[in-house]
């Protein structure tokens, strides 16, 4: 059986996944380790003679604002509502959501969301492309995870059945 390597879901890149693929090797033997750190990857990357050198925006102006970005999306996706019943049980819901709509992308607050049907609607058609992902990336590994390949399957039944 032969290997090849390539970018998931056809995206290309400024280099071959297989150079990727063979470097990533380099620097785990390297390290004479078994996983290879993305901090390791960075700094390999970052000299000029790299084959992973392409990747990286080495604008260190524009990468900080992107690191902000980035930064910010996690705390927005990191705030929850805790509702509390009479019984005292909590249930965790996040406070605000990522929406695409045809025009822009951003955050608004959940309830917000599921108040208004065209936004609801994209966070189904999100969650029905999350399941999709999620079993792509699993459903190899079916006799070790077939249970949870199973569940994924019947969740997009469901869905299936709610779109229609």
């Amino acid at each position: 059986m032969t290997k090849r390597y390539e970018w998931r879901d056809g995206r290309s890149q400024a280099v071959e996944a297989s150079v990727v693929a063979a470097r990533l090797d380099v620097l785990r033997k390297k390290h004479d380790r078994k996983v290879v750190e993305a901090k390791d990857f960075v700094k390999d990357a970052a000299s000029d003679r790299s084959p992973l050198h392409p990747l990286f925006d080495w604008d260190d102006a524009r990468c900080a604002q992107q690191h902000r970005e980035s930064e910010a999306r996690s705390y927005i996706r990191n705030i929850v509502v805790v509702e509390i019943t009479n019984s005292k049980a909590k249930q965790a819901l996040p406070a605000y959501v990522h929406i695409k709509t045809a025009d822009r992308q951003g955050y608004a607050p959940l309830d917000e969301v599921l108040a208004e049907p065209d936004m609801a609607a994209s966070i189904m058609q999100q969650l029905w492309r999350d399941l999709q992902a999620l079993h792509s990336r699993y459903v190899t590994y079916a006799a070790e995870f077939g249970e949870v390949r199973e569940i994924v399957e019947q969740l997009q039944s469901v869905l299936q059945r709610k779109a229609a």
